[in-house]
């Protein structure tokens, strides 16, 4: 009876052992690729520029063997935006390439390379070509249901607009730009966005 009741509590602290293994193996998992790539995005608009360009430029190298991943794509696209940020629109610029794949399953990150892309040439004084990247990704952008990226497109089309002397139609663009972000609940932009309009309202 009493080398039952020792198995017993044998088998009890085997199972108890191997719950806790599930448990720490569980709490060991790896993030996924969504959140690892939402963690960086967050850095970003923390004001972290240094460290979120860092994760986005590590990951999207450990991606360099997939060409054709849309997570590689946004990786990449997201460290060019870090570096214009860091004032790097050159850098910026030959990451995102001169041309974006014709993959169908990229499409959904188009919109965010026109709009890198043009913010870059817009530093280079290539207007007319900025301009051309703001219009098919304002119009791409608006067919999508995540529209997330219109307080972006609204401030580059607003910087275009200050750099071809037309101040009045740049505050105009700054404060759509300013109402999208508000609407879509992306303070970081409403903020950039806001500046720009101080500037072309001087």
């Amino acid at each position: 009876m009493r080398r039952g009741r020792n198995q017993r509590r044998s088998y009890r602290r085997l199972a108890a052992t191997a719950l806790l293994l599930v448990a720490v193996a569980a709490c060991s998992k790896p993030l996924s690729e969504e959140k690892r790539f939402d963690a960086a995005v967050h850095l970003f608009r923390q004001g972290y520029l240094e460290r979120s360009v860092k994760e986005f430029r590590a990951r999207g190298q450990e991606l360099d063997s997939q060409p054709d991943s849309p997570w590689r794509w946004r990786y990449r696209v997201m460290e060019a935006e870090v570096l214009l940020g860091q004032g790097f629109a050159n850098d910026a610029e030959k990451l995102l390439g001169a041309e974006f794949p014709a993959d169908p399953g990229l499409a959904p990150i188009k919109p965010h390379w026109d709009t890198i892309r043009a913010s870059a040439l817009l530093r280079a004084g290539a207007l007319d070509e900025a301009s051309r990247l703001l219009d098919e990704a304002e119009s791409l952008t608006r067919a999508q249901a995540d529209q997330a990226l219109l307080p972006r497109i609204g401030a580059a089309r607003g910087l275009v607009l200050l750099n071809t002397r037309k101040p009045g139609e740049a505050a105009s663009r700054f404060q759509q730009s300013i109402d999208d972000a508000v609407r879509l609940n992306e303070p970081y932009y409403e903020a950039a966005a806001a500046v720009n309009l101080g500037f072309a309202l001087i």
